[in-house]
């Protein structure tokens, strides 16, 4: 999700913290209900007994229990709350996200739909539709709710982004670049804008990938997924010792994101810097003990230094997680 379905969070806490701030009256300070076991549910349901026709309560009561995965109850709380307040907007993106989060991608895009319909010139409603026909591969009906954003507003750099996402799902790279530059000519800080246009530059082997990648950790230095797409650039071409400082900046601003380790130890074994490579394998291992091919990679460096008995658990451990890679099945033969 980007950034435009990130806003309803704020919202949910705003709603929160609402109705936590709201001053129970005195009489009902000591009501009883059962306990949920979290105080801030407890909270606002004797709040709700108190005041049984505020929808604010209902709305942050939801977003209590969504934060919780209390779908079912959230979805009848903002329920609740729209019978009090139909229009309010924001109960409505909320549910949707609510929705969607559910599984249940057809009741989040009628509620959208509906919501669109209600407030057909209210920019971050159609955003969010079109986000929501995107997410669900209709492609078609998302650049359509595009098209009617730039109606209202040519300049809505946040459309321009959209089109750009439909674009790259159908791999028409050219309008998708297109896209994204229009979005960030009009505004500089889209920073997914930025990333997405790192990658199709990386597609086309042209090294204005690098340029984009960078401003995207202009405004954010720790943004996975601009390093990630960065060293890769680097990896790809051969460029190991710039790869290496993108991996090692990877790692220090994000420990415990194992890929980085795994890559940096490719990088260092192709350089046959094998111990350092087996350090950086090891510590991928340690970051996720599931990574098939951090062992495996340890597993080919242990052989290489002579180390047959270390080798041969890690081809074990791969073959545990992943019992039909062949490349372990054949290296742990060979070896026995």
């Amino acid at each position: 999700m980007n950034k435009i379905l990130n806003l309803t969070c704020i919202v949910l806490l705003a709603f929160l913290m609402s109705a936590c701030d709201r001053d129970t009256p005195s009489n009902n300070a000591d009501t009883q209900v059962p306990s949920t076991g979290n105080p801030t549910i407890d909270n606002l349901t004797k709040k709700i007994l108190a005041n049984p026709n505020d929808p604010t309560l209902y709305a942050g009561r939801a977003g209590a229990y969504y934060q919780v995965g209390g779908y079912d109850e959230a979805i009848a709380d903002l329920s609740t709350a729209l019978r009090y307040d139909s229009t309010n907007v924001e109960y409505r993106h909320v549910l949707a996200d609510i929705y969607m989060d559910y599984y249940k991608s057809s009741l989040a895009l009628a509620t959208m739909e509906e919501t669109a319909k209600m407030f057909p010139k209210r920019i971050p409603t159609l955003l969010k539709l079109s986000e929501f026909q995107l997410i669900l591969k209709q492609n078609s009906s998302s650049l359509e709710t595009v098209n009617k954003i730039l109606t209202i507003d040519a300049n809505e750099s946040e459309a321009y982004f959209m089109m750009g996402r439909n674009f790259y799902d159908m791999d028409d790279v050219e309008r998708a670049i297109g896209s994204f530059q229009k979005a960030v000519r009009i505004d500089a800080d889209l920073l997914e804008a930025w990333v997405f246009l790192g990658e199709l530059f990386d597609k086309k082997d042209d090294r204005n990938a690098i340029k984009y990648f960078d401003n995207a950790l202009d405004i954010d230095s720790t943004n996975l997924d601009a390093l990630s797409g960065k060293a890769a650039y680097y990896h790809q071409r051969g460029e190991l010792d710039n790869a290496i400082a993108v991996y090692e900046k990877t790692n220090r601003m994000h420990p415990q994101y194992s890929n980085a380790y795994y890559q940096a130890g490719l990088a260092f074994l192709e350089k046959d810097s094998i111990n350092i490579a087996y350090k950086q394998f090891d510590l991928a291992t340690k970051m996720e003990p599931t990574n098939v091919m951090a062992y495996f990679y340890r597993g080919v460096v242990s052989e290489i230094r002579g180390d047959i008995a270390g080798a041969k658990n890690d081809y074990q451990q791969t073959l545990n997680l992943s019992p039909d890679f062949e490349r372990a099945q054949t290296a742990l033969a060979k070896l026995k």
